[in-house]
C-alpha cells in the first residue's frame, strides 16, 4: 500500500466485494465488482466515465483471460497492460490486433520475481513509500495452513502468513 503522499489515481476491479472495499480503505480511488464471467456493461459505463480517454495503465493480478481482455479493452491510447497474475498452462486469450495496433498498446508480461524487484520493493520499504502494515495477513501454523490448502478450512480474505511455530487460532 503506497503511502498517501505516494498516491496516484487508482481505481479496482474485482469479484470480491470485500477486496474492493480493502482497496477503498487503503487508498483506492474507485472500485467496481465485475463478475467472473459474462456481460461487464454497467463497469464498462463506469470505468467509461471515470477514465473517459481509457486507462493508461491496467495491472492484471488474477491470470483470468476475460480479466486480461477487458484489461485491453479498458486501456486507453498508448496503454500499457501488465499481466502479473498466473494463468493455467490451458488458458488462451482472444485479442484484436487492430485494437492493439490502433491504440498503440504495450502488453508485458512479468513474473515480478527477480533480484531487482526484490531489490525496488526493499528500497521503497525503506524509504517509507510502501506501508506494509496495511496488508495484514492471517497468522497461522501449520497445521491450519495444512487444512486450508487441502480445502478442510474456510479461506480467509487476503493473504495468509504461515507461521511455523503458530499453534492454530
Amino acid at each position: 500500500v503506497l503511502s498517501a503522499e505516494h498516491r496516484a489515481r487508482v481505481a479496482v476491479v474485482d469479484p470480491n466485494p470485500g477486496k474492493i472495499e480493502s482497496a477503498l480503505a487503503h487508498g483506492a480511488e474507485f472500485g467496481w465488482v465485475v463478475p467472473r464471467s459474462g456481460p461487464t456493461s454497467e463497469v464498462d459505463r463506469a470505468i467509461s466515465s471515470w477514465a473517459p480517454e481509457g486507462i493508461p495503465a491496467l495491472i492484471d493480478t488474477s491470470g483470468a483471460p476475460a480479466a486480461i481482455e477487458r484489461a485491453v479493452a479498458w486501456a486507453g491510447p498508448r496503454g500499457r497492460v501488465v499481466l502479473f497474475g498466473v494463468s493455467s498452462p490451458q488458458a488462451r486469450i482472444s485479442l484484436s490486433p487492430t485494437t492493439m495496433f490502433s491504440k498503440e498498446l504495450t502488453l508485458t508480461a512479468t513474473a515480478g520475481m527477480t533480484d531487482e524487484s526484490f531489490a525496488s520493493a526493499v528500497d521503497l520499504l525503506r524509504r517509507g513509500i510502501l506501508n506494509p502494515a496495511a496488508l495484514t495477513a492471517k497468522q497461522v501454523g501449520l497445521e491450519e495452513a495444512r487444512g486450508l490448502l487441502l480445502g478442510q478450512l474456510p479461506q480467509p480474505e487476503g493473504k495468509v502468513l504461515v507461521q511455523p511455530g503458530e499453534t492454530a487460532s
